[in-house]
């Protein structure tokens, strides 16, 4: 006699009624289940495990690799760096790369490499000699307006806003 969903004395840890209910199901299902429709119910209890937030994700990036794309991406400002180049630099795969980037520095890539060119772009003007438009090109920005989106962003106010206020 097969038992009952009610009967199976499932305890993973977890207070999830939906996880508990899939695995119910899957538990439930005998030997008769074809493997097909194991598996999907398999699938669907890991995808649930994989959005509960108390389960720890396991997505690092090691040192050395972080390191080396960082280098990478400073040495690179004033080129069009791109998320392949990073992730080769750390020897990952872009997917991996861009996930693990962000769980160890707390952003994309695109935005750690926007700040940095905000950074540069700052000392740049604080420098003076330059124009906006040297200033967005000399940063790896395609052109100026692109440069005032990017600033204004990462900063909260313009490029030249943020220059007058420095210099009066």
């Amino acid at each position: 006699m097969r038992p009952s969903a009610a009967d199976l004395p499932l305890c993973a840890g977890l207070d999830d009624p939906a996880l508990d209910g899939l695995v119910r199901a899957l538990a439930c299902a005998g030997e008769a289940t074809s493997a097909v429709y194991a598996e999907h119910w398999a699938v669907l209890a890991a995808l649930r495990l994989l959005r509960l937030p108390d389960v720890p994700q396991r997505l690092s990036i090691a040192p050395w690799r972080l390191a080396r794309s960082l280098a990478l991406a400073e040495a690179r400002l004033a080129e069009d760096v791109s998320l392949s180049d990073l992730a080769e630099a750390a020897g990952l795969s872009r997917f991996h790369f861009a996930r693990a980037f962000r769980a160890a520095t707390g952003q994309t890539p695109h935005a750690h490499l926007r700040r940095l060119r905000c950074e540069r772009a700052k000392s740049l003007m604080e420098a003076g000699g330059m124009t906006l438009a040297e200033v967005a090109l000399a940063c790896g920005f395609a052109h100026q307006a692109h440069f005032t989106t990017a600033f204004r962003n990462v900063t909260g106010t313009t490029p030249g806003r943020w220059r007058q206020e420095r210099l009066s």
